[in-house]
């Protein structure tokens, strides 16, 4: 919730007007949005590796969306706000590292953790397709990197 807090200081910086953060955490909570958070969800929550790699990958696209967007906001105010959450979200990728850095001891587990990867990765980009809109562009740099399940959504 603390970062729904600082990108509501950056709405309300941006529009002029205050947001009202408990109505917008309550719709959240009713669901429906487009998040990666309903990958984790669906997740065996005993399945550690499954939920290290998750924090790895997810935390770690966080981190640098987050990073990019400080970089190049002209305000001081919400650059200096995106680069918290991105700080923030490198320590969750990180937590994420060391535990696949624990669970990763095998060819098997290396496996499993490659295969758990690639539909990480892939959610992830279903996640994004239906937030933002269509930029050939990006689409053919993933098909490119990752195989043609990524031309269709």
């Amino acid at each position: 919730a603390n970062h729904f807090e600082m990108v509501a200081k950056v709405l309300e910086r941006i529009t002029g007007k205050p947001v009202d953060v408990e109505a917008l955490l309550a719709a959240e909570a009713k669901g429906g949005g487009a998040k990666g958070a309903r990958i984790l969800e669906s997740m065996d929550k005993d399945d550690r590796l499954a939920l290290h790699l998750y924090q790895f990958i997810a935390e770690g696209r966080a981190a640098r969306v987050w990073n990019r967007m400080a970089q190049v906001c002209p305000d001081p105010m919400i650059a200096s706000t995106y680069g918290k959450i991105a700080a923030d979200e490198e320590v969750h990728r990180e937590f994420g590292r060391a535990g696949l850095e624990q669970m990763i001891k095998s060819e098997a587990d290396m496996k499993r953790a490659s295969d758990l990867a690639d539909q990480i990765r892939y959610e992830l980009y279903e996640v994004s397709c239906m937030n933002c809109v269509e930029v050939p562009e990006a689409r053919a740099l993933c098909v490119e990197a990752y195989g043609s399940a990524y031309s269709k959504h």
